[in-house]
């Protein structure tokens, strides 16, 4: 049977993706550096394994993820958190050679991470940004902000509770 390996802690994501998989026959290997995991205890769990905390050591985590991704059964990862998209992408060519990986480039990811190029990014696009804040208070006693579209944009950004104009 085809297997998938999902790095998880306690993620609910991850439930969400053994119980899809099961229903197309791919079977799961949870990872984990956490115990207890309430995926591994899924009856949707073909197996699980213990690996490293990323946080603590990341190439023993990739070591990890790498040694249960050489399982011939294993077609591909599956990245639920940000630290497994990092490790994914930052050590593509050698997950590649053992799996299939669903993740962006490295360069694909750090344009998205460094906010200063994913504005530049965006620019290039033609897709509108939030601008630059002036320094020079405004009569509210806040920053003015070089454009009404910019005031919008950053109202929608930084207010809680902010909800789509319908």
């Amino acid at each position: 049977m085809a297997e998938a390996l999902i790095p998880t802690g306690h993620e609910a994501q991850s439930y969400v993706c053994l119980r899809s998989l099961s229903g197309h026959g791919v079977g799961s290997i949870i990872a984990s550096e956490k115990p207890k995991v309430p995926a591994a205890r899924s009856r949707y769990c073909s197996a699980s394994v213990r690996v490293a905390d990323p946080r603590e050591d990341l190439l023993a985590y990739r070591d990890d993820l790498l040694a249960v991704a050489r399982r011939p059964t294993v077609e591909t990862v599956i990245p639920i958190r940000p630290e497994d998209s990092y490790v994914l992408s930052r050590y593509r060519e050698q997950f590649e050679s053992v799996t299939n990986v669903v993740v962006p480039t490295f360069e694909q990811l750090q344009a998205v991470i460094d906010r200063q190029r994913l504005i530049e990014v965006a620019a290039t696009a033609g897709v509108p940004a939030p601008g630059r804040r002036d320094s020079t208070p405004s009569t509210t006693g806040r920053p003015s902000n070089s454009s009404s579209h910019d005031t919008t944009c950053l109202r929608r950004v930084s207010c809680r509770g902010w909800t789509p104009r319908r």
